[in-house]
């Protein structure tokens, strides 16, 4: 695989913190060059965290997938969740308004969420009390960490809420089918030709694992 690590012009206006370091991590190869860059699995980013050298944080997210059903006071809501890694928001600087976002602890535990500023508001009614309560989705409840300022802003814009990725989680039990996109805050002085150059290097070591009709 040939690793591309591009700042992303998305990044540079919004509010978060050190956005020159804030990179994007994709993946492609010699044979789809002109078709364009791909996701990366789960098992790639589990190794890119805890053996890079190259970056102070590397955070896992991935919009590819559906609405949830939340049954809120006896009526359904389609919400759209996006799951994301606990180093997430703490990659980008960011802190809740109310409540916390996600912390370590919270992988041991069932589902944790944060919610975005606009649904606790508009389609929850801005309960005050909403940290520590548990929300019934169609698969199972959710504790509520915290609810994020109305500043904060990542895409999908859309997004009602942002669920952790944990040990017992689709993408940990299935790390090689399971694809996300990968967010790095570099070391400083750190450069992404250097930065590639490692995951280029953690790459061979972690592909030999890999199911033989994915290599």
């Amino acid at each position: 695989a040939i690793f591309s690590i591009v700042e992303s012009v998305l990044l540079r206006p919004l509010p978060y913190q050190h956005p020159e370091r804030l990179v994007v991590v994709w993946q492609t190869d010699a044979a789809h060059r002109d078709s364009g860059a791909y996701f990366n699995s789960y098992r790639e980013f589990e190794v890119w965290q805890q053996h890079s050298l190259s970056f102070e944080k590397v955070a896992a997210l991935t919009w590819a997938t559906g609405p949830m059903t939340l049954l809120w006071l006896g009526k359904p809501l389609d919400v759209l969740t996006i799951p994301a890694s606990a180093d997430f928001f703490s990659l980008l600087g960011q802190h809740a308004q109310i409540g916390r976002t996600f912390s370590p602890h919270d992988l041991q535990s069932g589902c944790t969420v944060v919610l975005a500023n606009n649904f606790w508001a508009h389609k929850l009614g801005s309960p005050a009390d909403i940290v520590g309560k548990s929300l019934s989705f169609r698969n199972s409840s959710c504790i509520v960490a915290g609810v994020m300022p109305k500043t904060f802003s990542f895409y999908p814009a859309a997004t009602d809420a942002w669920s952790l990725i944990t040990p017992s989680s689709e993408f940990a039990q299935k790390p090689w089918t399971s694809m996300t996109g990968v967010f790095g805050l570099l070391k400083p002085g750190v450069t992404r030709a250097r930065a590639e150059s490692e995951l280029t290097a953690l790459q061979a070591r972690v592909i030999p694992e890999a199911p033989a009709e994915l290599k």
